[in-house]
């Protein structure tokens, strides 16, 4: 059966089947269950069916982004899958083992997403912080890897506060009634997230007011043009590398041991030598760097130019391991991470309609409420 097909058994009787058979064939997908999870570390794909297993093992309908479509690769793979499971004396429906495969899936996103939580925050205060967090990060998703950005999921939101925080928690600091939230807890959260996330908005602007935030875009001229002493440039990547979401901290002026920025994010901690010059970098900074990766006890060393490396740096950093930015990657990191803020730059250029203004004023949207 394919998907298209699929889609127009969508009737109660047809879940309350999927139900059944998703328990029909429970016992086989726990005792092949190594095998699924090496199949999702393997491919780390859902299906696209409108179909979803619950934790309780029931079936319900649920939306999907665009229509359902057959993946040719990932459909190739479920069905060896498959195969290989009878041959192990497992039979499993093929609708079936793609519900288990995508439950796993989400399990998976889901131990991300609240060891992301757990680590960024600790034993979490209140549903008010996790909320600011989930907002903020989600504010800088430009910056987050494609794993992440799979699990910064309202779904995965919701489960978190439930299974940490109880009923009365939900209530008196939410200030809903529990049974509005169970009915539609999404459509709660989300507009909790447009208010926080005006709230950003409003912070933003008020940084770029007292010039704590640059309202222009920054280019690599602006870079060259950078003082001297190297200090101006360092502060630069310190700010770049914060929009990156990475902690920061800046080694002192003499006797930095060759590190001029050390760049702490989870479990990664990196040492980065900052080089604004004139000319191409040579073999003494990955010396300086390659050093200071030991002394300030990192895992990563890297030196950031605005220029380029000359070939002898470049086949010493290869052999030690450094990594080397150069001028078009520093491009590249600006332009994504830097000035996807310049939205506000345009506003002022830009003349606004009075309907715009009208709306913007008092008609805020979801999407006009987004942090950009």
């Amino acid at each position: 059966m394919v998907f298209r097909d699929f889609v127009n058994l969508f009737k109660p009787s047809y879940f309350r089947q999927g139900t059944l058979m998703v328990r029909k064939y429970r016992n086989a997908a726990d005792r092949e269950r190594d095998w699924i999870r090496r199949f999702v570390r393997t491919f780390n794909e859902e299906f696209k069916i409108p179909l979803e297993l619950r934790k309780d093992g029931t079936v319900h309908h649920v939306e999907v982004s665009d229509e359902p479509k057959e993946h040719p690769f990932l459909e190739r793979a479920v069905r060896d899958l498959q195969g290989m499971l009878y041959q192990r004396g497992s039979y499993i429906d093929l609708m079936a083992l793609r519900l288990f495969i995508n439950e796993e899936i989400q399990e998976h996103r889901y131990s991300q997403f609240a060891h992301l939580i757990s680590k960024m925050l600790g034993t979490p205060a209140n549903i008010e912080s996790v909320l600011k967090l989930y907002v903020s990060v989600k504010g800088g998703r430009d910056s987050l890897s494609e794993e992440v950005r799979k699990s910064w999921t309202i779904h995965n939101l919701i489960r978190f506060i439930e299974e940490n925080f109880s009923k009365e928690d939900l209530e008196n600091q939410l200030h809903i009634k529990y049974s509005d939230w169970k009915k539609k807890p999404g459509p709660l959260l989300r507009e909790m997230e447009y208010k926080m996330e005006m709230e950003i908005r409003g912070q933003l602007i008020q940084e770029i007011l007292l010039e704590r935030r640059p309202v222009k875009p920054v280019t690599l001229e602006d870079i060259d043009q950078m003082g001297d002493s190297g200090k101006e440039f360092e502060r630069f990547l310190g700010m770049l590398f914060e929009k990156m979401g990475y902690q920061v901290a800046y080694t002192k002026t003499t006797g930095d041991q060759g590190g001029d920025l050390i760049l702490e994010r989870l479990e990664e901690k990196i040492v980065v030598q900052a080089k604004n010059v004139s000319a191409p970098v040579g073999n003494y900074a990955i010396q300086e760097v390659y050093a200071a990766k030991g002394y300030y006890g990192c895992h990563t060393a890297a030196v950031i130019t605005n220029r380029d490396f000359t070939s002898p740096a470049r086949e010493l950093a290869e052999h030690l391991k450094v990594k080397l930015v150069n001028r078009e990657q520093l491009a590249e990191w600006i332009e994504r991470f830097w000035n996807r803020e310049k939205t506000y730059w345009n506003l002022v250029k830009e003349p606004i309609s009075i309907e715009e203004v009208w709306n913007t004023e008092y008609h805020f949207s979801p999407e006009e409420s987004k942090v950009n």
